[in-house]
């Protein structure tokens, strides 16, 4: 049950009645329903019609037969015995009447739950009916997106640390492709008992890539560092990508950060 303007927008909303109990019960029993009829609802004040100079006229909700009138719920006249104005005036009741209906045909062609079932708990459902309604929302936006965006950002924001994502890149590009840099990676790390293991290089789109690129190569950094030590490089883009000390402890920190956003994220 809900009240809804010309607009298109929900106004106050009441979820929980059930299916099988008319909306005429539904509307008495509910809280707005009680403050409408109990004049204690937060109507504007009475004002004369628009483009005229009579006597100021009450804001009024626009109802079907089954509601009972009050002085701010007015309903069609009973179908029979009509003369001219009360069929004239039932229809233009009626065509405001349809607000309603169209304003939950777009809150159900926006929001596709509410075409079927919701399989949550009934005090979710609630929460979830009066959010999407009084919330007004036209969407709500991809939370995947949108963490994506804040950890692009937050990086690019501390150039040292996009440098540093640089240089990683790098040489997860040099190990991954060329066959003599591959062949001995996988030596070393034989060697040293660490898993064989490829490096990962992260997507644009994908923020956790990032997570599981860094991780990947702190793993490794016992062959990374002995290949960069005792191998004559590859190619000079992986000369020039020699990791500091402080450069591993900076990537095991943001694998920390980017560890707990991927938890709780």
């Amino acid at each position: 049950m809900a009240i809804v303007d010309a607009e298109y927008r929900f106004v106050a909303v009441d979820v929980g009645a059930y299916g099988r109990t008319n909306d005429s019960m539904v509307f008495k029993n509910s809280f707005m329903g009680r403050r409408v009829y109990s004049h204690d609802f937060d109507f504007p004040p009475p004002q004369p019609l628009p483009g005229t100079d009579g006597p100021p006229m009450p804001y009024v909700l626009v109802a079907d037969e089954a509601f009972k009138m009050s002085g701010n719920l007015i309903k069609p006249y009973s179908s029979r015995g009509l003369d001219v104005n009360k069929r004239t005036f039932n229809y233009h009741l009626t065509r405001a009447r349809r607000m309603v209906e169209c304003t939950f045909g777009l809150l159900v062609s926006k929001w596709r739950v509410f075409s079927k079932p919701i399989q949550l708990k009934i005090e979710t459902v609630d929460e979830v009916v009066k959010s999407l309604g009084l919330a007004g929302l036209t969407h709500i936006p991809c939370l995947a997106h949108v963490l994506n965006f804040l950890v692009k950002k937050f990086i690019y924001n501390y150039p040292d640390m996009s440098e540093l994502l640089h240089k990683v890149r790098a040489v997860c590009v040099q190990f991954r492709h060329p066959h003599t840099a591959a062949a001995r990676l996988s030596a070393l790390q034989r060697n040293f008992g660490l898993p064989a293991h490829r490096l990962i290089c992260d997507v644009p789109t994908r923020w956790n890539s990032t997570l599981h690129m860094l991780e990947r190569l702190c793993e490794q950094q016992q062959v990374i560092v002995e290949f960069q030590l005792q191998h004559a490089p590859v190619s000079r883009t992986v000369e020039q990508q020699h990791f500091t000390t402080n450069d591993w402890a900076s990537m095991r920190d943001l694998s920390a950060l980017f560890r707990v956003l991927h938890q709780h994220g």
